[in-house]
């Protein structure tokens, strides 16, 4: 399932989660965090406790709805393709437009939440990925590039040995 602290499944830890484990971790999450949210939305426009706190239930039940749906359809996804991907968080990203436009009563909501969501969730994830794979390809890059100092003068470099050891056993290790 999960691996260490991972809240939710993601990766290959998706295509064997369980929706159901994932949903209802998602709902406690959203109900937690709604909660929060609420709170903090009250306090920063200086209203009174009571009226914070009227807040916190449609806040948590909104966020439960949210996360739950998105987590169980982006899991079972998962599980159903054999592969987590963008495909699946567009998917789950329209049904969590969908839901969102069933909660407002609304269908043009439902067609638009579902484009827009699912659109733009998987353009975030893709743009994530693709960060990722830059951001590990620059650094190999600067470390396969990367030349100790030098010391100006007289003086022989103590580190040079050292220095040639650690590139030969990273050449080793990536050969």
């Amino acid at each position: 399932m999960t691996k260490g602290s991972d809240l939710f499944a993601i990766g290959d830890d998706a295509v064997h989660a369980s929706p159901l484990t994932q949903g209802i971790t998602g709902v406690g999450v959203g109900l937690a965090g709604g909660a929060a949210a609420a709170l903090i939305r009250g306090f920063w426009f200086g209203l009174p406790a009571q009226a914070s706190l009227a807040l916190v239930p449609k806040a948590s039940l909104n966020a439960a709805g949210v996360l739950g749906t998105f987590w169980t359809v982006r899991t079972s996804f998962a599980k159903f393709r054999g592969t987590d991907d963008a495909l699946n968080t567009m998917a789950a990203g329209a049904s969590v437009g969908i839901y969102t436009g069933l909660v407002r009563k609304s269908l043009t909501r439902c067609v638009w939440g579902a484009i827009s969501y699912g659109l733009g969730l998987a353009t975030l994830e893709l743009m994530m990925l693709e960060y990722q794979v830059f951001a590990k390809k620059n650094i190999q890059e600067k470390e396969a590039d990367a030349k100790p100092l030098k010391f100006k003068g007289y003086r022989q470099d103590p580190f040079e040995a050292r220095w040639e050891d650690m590139k030969a056993r990273y050449a080793q290790k990536n050969s």
